[in-house]
Parts: structure tokens; sequence; C-alpha cells
């Protein structure tokens, strides 16, 4: 459980440090190479397991390497172009009710009625933020939107990897989803990236190389290794951290600034997760699924 929290504090990280880099790459281009530095760490790995994996695997490795990789992180990352960070890591704060969402709508495991109470709260909150019309709050309903998708994507993955992991060891899924995911990020940088002429600065390149390493291959690595440990409600009990650090990261390197308005829904969001948290906690055993 451990690594879990160490990879929820990386990617909580991951937002803000991005946003840092958009002085000098598109985001399209920013998540590419990203995946490319993860790519390259990763390729001796992927050459010794790659022919270890089950043929029947390929197909769901495949579609779990472009839903957990190019869709999640395009996703979050233009919608990081349009909307501030701290607003976009609230989005994630939804991660733990989406997680128990999901494997009632796909997974046949049960929601209570509380857990859509809290859920309608969350919304209030998310509602509060994305409403704020500050000129200066630099928040956007479309990057919201786009961000929270991605949660909705990561939810639906973490559910189907668990059941992968059974097969194979965390190390070979991390090593070859990765590469798949680079892979298959391509087409949409060709297509979607405007700018191909950089002159980064040295804060733009530190910022990169974070995104590539931390983020990129040691949060998948560290989160990978201790998935098949926990329940998939755990995981999303965990993930509830996320925004808690990538709120502090906004302030601390961005200086973003948060009004009432925002910190109202901000605190309702997370106040929301604080209490799923502890609900989760309480649950007998039997209503918390073991994957």
């Amino acid at each position: 459980m451990f690594l879990l929290f160490i990879a929820i504090a990386i990617w909580g990280s991951s937002l803000p440090i991005g946003k840092l880099a958009y002085h000098s790459f598109e985001p399209v281009i920013l998540v590419q190479f990203r995946f490319c530095i993860a790519a390259l760490i990763i390729l001796p790995t992927f050459i010794r397991v790659l022919r270890k994996i089950p043929q029947h695997l390929y197909k769901n490795l495949a579609i779990l390497s472009f839903l957990n990789y190019p869709l999640v992180f395009l996703l979050q990352f233009i919608g990081l172009k349009y909307t501030s960070a701290s607003s976009a890591v609230t989005m994630l704060g939804l991660q733990p009710l989406i997680m128990v969402f999901v494997g009632h709508l796909f997974f046949k495991e049960k929601a209570s009625k509380f857990e859509y109470f809290l859920g309608l709260l969350a919304f209030i909150g998310i509602s509060l933020v994305v409403s704020d019309d500050d000129p200066n709050s630099q928040i956007d309903a479309w990057g919201c939107f786009l961000i929270l998708s991605s949660t909705i994507t990561f939810a639906f993955t973490v559910r189907w990897a668990q059941q992968i992991m059974k097969e194979i060891p965390p190390r070979s899924y991390t090593a070859i989803t990765i590469m798949f995911g680079m892979i298959f990020c391509l087409p949409f940088t060709l297509l979607l990236n405007q700018q191909w002429h950089f002159t980064p600065s040295i804060v733009d390149t530190m910022a990169l190389l974070y995104l590539g390493i931390a983020c990129s291959w040691l949060a998948p690595k560290l989160w990978n290794n201790g998935l098949p440990f926990v329940s998939a409600n755990i995981s999303g009990v965990i993930s509830a951290l996320e925004p808690i650090f990538g709120i502090l990261f906004a302030i601390l390197f961005l200086h973003e600034q948060i009004t009432w308005k925002i910190g109202i829904g901000i605190t309702l969001v997370l106040g929301v997760t604080l209490i799923f948290i502890l609900y989760s906690l309480k649950k007998p055993p039997h209503n918390t699924t073991a994957n």
C-alpha cells in the first residue's frame, strides 16, 4: 500500500509541473515526449518480457495501453491548457467516488445510496469550482470536463488492470503498457500538435524530465507493483490524496490564487472524499471487492 501512496504523491505534482512546461511545449507533444522518456527507460524490460506474454492477453493489453496512456493523459493535459491546475486536480479528487460508480455500472459491484449522495455533493462542489466568474481564476468548464473524463477512464482501467495482473507480473504489465502507450500516442501527436520548434528553458526542460522519469515511469511502476495487493476501492481511496498534493504544488510553483467560491467548491469535493474514505474503512468486508 505504501507504494501506492508514493505513486499518488508523484502524480499529484504532475499537472502543476506540466503547466510549467507549457511555455515551450504544446500539451500533445509534451505528453509524447514524456512517454518517449519512459519508454526508453523500460525498453530492456519490454524486450525481455514481450515474448512471455500469453497471446490471448495482447488485445486487452493494447486496449488498456491506449486507454491508460494516450487517452487519459491527452485528456488531462489538453484540459489543463484551458483551466487552472488547482481546478484540474480538484476533478481528480473525485477518483474514489468514480471508482465506486464504475464498479457499480460495469463490474456488477454494489453502490449504496449514501455513496450516490456523496456523489451529488461532489457534483455541487465541482459546479462551484467551474462556475467561478473571477477573471483571474483561469477556470474553464470545458477544461474541467476533459480532465473529469480522464478520471472516469482511469477508474475503468484500474479495475481491468487488476484482472490482467492476475496472469502476468506487474513489472511486465508496466513495461508493455508504457511502450504500447507511447506508440499509440504517435498518431495523435502528428495530427494534433501545432508547434514543432522548441527552445525550452532550463525550467521547462527539468519539468519535462520530471514528467517523463518520475510521473510516466516511476509512478506507474510503483502503482502497478502495489495494485495487486489492495482492492480497487482501496486504491481509489488512496488516490484521494492526489488533489491535496496537486493543489499544494499549484500554489507553490504556479502561485495560483484561490477565490472564496473556488475554495468552497474545492473544500466540498475534498470533504466528500474524506467522508467517503472514513465510510469505506468502516464498511463490512463483504461489501468490498478484492481483485
